[in-house]
C-alpha cells in the first residue's frame, strides 16, 4: 500500500446558534400556565447534540419554561413519529432539528394546521414548507462548504485530489457543505478534484473506516481530506495514525481555520 505523500485536512466548524429567541424575560403572569417547548433531535449519539440539548433545556427551563426532547437516534421514520406525538401534546413551540427535511414536511404541516408553531433550528425545511414555519435559527451550511473549499484550495496551491467525507445522508448540512464545496472549487477555477466521496453519519467510528478504506484504495493519490464536521475529522485522524501518517505532518488546524474562514 502506498502512502500519501501529503494530505491536508479540512473540516467545517459547527458553530452553536442560540436555538430559541426568549421574547418578554422568563417571569410568568400570576394564574398563567408553564409554556412549555418541544425539542425534536437528530440524535444525541454525535458529540455536537449532547451539549447543544443540554444548553437548550437549562436556558429555557431557567427562565421558567418546560421543555421535553424527543431523541430520533438519526432515525428518519422515528422523527417523522415523534412529531406526532409532540403535536399531540400541544406544547406552546416545537423546535424542529430535522434529519430529513423532506421526511418531516407532512409533520411540519400537521403541526401548522393543529395551530402548535414550529421552528426550524440547524437544518432548514424545505422552500414549500417554510411558509408553515415560524423563523430559522442555524448556520448558513452552503456557506461553510465554500469556506472548506476557500480553505482547500489556499493549502493545496490550486492542484490536487480530494476526498469527501459527508454526515448523514440526505440531511441539508450534508447536501449543502458538499455541493457549497464543489461549487466554490468550480467559482474559483481550480484543479482540486474530488475523486471519491461517502458518508459516514456524522460519527467518528464510520469516518475511521471509510478513511481506511480511501487509503488503501487511493493511497498517496489523495492530497487532501474534506470532512463535513469536526467528529467525522477526528476519526480521519484516528485512521491516518493506524496507517503511520501523523497529525504533525499537517499544518491546517481543522476547527480554528475553518472558523477564521466563516468570519471572513
Amino acid at each position: 500500500m502506498k502512502l500519501m505523500k501529503k494530505l491536508i485536512m479540512v473540516a467545517v466548524l459547527i458553530i452553536f446558534v442560540p436555538a430559541f429567541l426568549l421574547a418578554g424575560g422568563g417571569e410568568k403572569d400570576a394564574g398563567m400556565e408553564r409554556k412549555t417547548v418541544v425539542l425534536l433531535i437528530l440524535g444525541t449519539q454525535t458529540p455536537y447534540c449532547p451539549p447543544y440539548v443540554s444548553n437548550f433545556t437549562t436556558k429555557l427551563n431557567e427562565v421558567g419554561i418546560g421543555t421535553f426532547v424527543f431523541d430520533a437516534k438519526f432515525d428518519a421514520a422515528l422523527q417523522a413519529s415523534q412529531m406526532d406525538d409532540a403535536i399531540a401534546m400541544q406544547p406552546d413551540l416545537i423546535c424542529l432539528f430535522a434529519l430529513d427535511s423532506a421526511g418531516m414536511a407532512p409533520g411540519i404541516k400537521k403541526s401548522y394546521d393543529a395551530g402548535v408553531p414550529v421552528m426550524m433550528i440547524n437544518n432548514r425545511s424545505l422552500p414549500e414548507s417554510e411558509k408553515y414555519t415560524l423563523l430559522y435559527a442555524g448556520p448558513d451550511v452552503y456557506q461553510e462548504g465554500q469556506a472548506a473549499a476557500e480553505l482547500m484550495n489556499e493549502v493545496l496551491g490550486g492542484r490536487g485530489n480530494v476526498v469527501m467525507i459527508e454526515g448523514a445522508t440526505g440531511q441539508e448540512a450534508q447536501l449543502k457543505r458538499a455541493n457549497g464545496f464543489t461549487d466554490r472549487l468550480q467559482e474559483l477555477n481550480s484543479d482540486i478534484n474530488v475523486i471519491a466521496r461517502q458518508t459516514a453519519g456524522w460519527r467518528k467510528d464510520l469516518a475511521v473506516q471509510v478513511m481506511q478504506d480511501f487509503i488503501v484504495r487511493y493511497g498517496d493519490e489523495i492530497d487532501g481530506v474534506y470532512a463535513q464536521d469536526d467528529t467525522m475529522a477526528i476519526g480521519v485522524w484516528v485512521a491516518m495514525d493506524e496507517a503511520g501518517l501523523h497529525r504533525e505532518q499537517f499544518p491546517l488546524s481543522v476547527s480554528e481555520e475553518a472558523g477564521k474562514a466563516l468570519q471572513r
